[in-house]
């Protein structure tokens, strides 16, 4: 199982977030589970992910999540995407 986390540095109410992303819910939802994070706080979007602060971050990375770039992570999801598009289509 690979989880990420982006670089990426948005503010909301405070605090400095970024995402947390794995190729598939399950293996996010493991992973945020062991991190003490509510799945009802999972975001369904482009890709599933939860929305995390820098002290989650650096937690998150201690657990094993790999830190990648925003352009990076996005290069990520196309790549899931088509796998499973190419999945679904056999």
């Amino acid at each position: 199982m690979m989880v990420f986390v982006d670089n990426m540095n948005a503010h909301f109410r405070g605090m400095i977030m970024c995402h947390l992303m794995a190729e598939t819910t399950d293996e996010l939802d493991a992973f945020a589970k062991k991190l003490g994070l509510r799945r009802k706080w999972r975001q369904a979007g482009s890709w599933n992910h939860y929305d995390i602060c820098l002290s989650m971050k650096k937690q998150a990375i201690a657990a094993g999540a790999r830190e990648v770039t925003t352009r990076e992570m996005v290069m990520l999801v196309r790549e899931w995407r088509e796998k499973n598009t190419a999945m679904l289509e056999k």
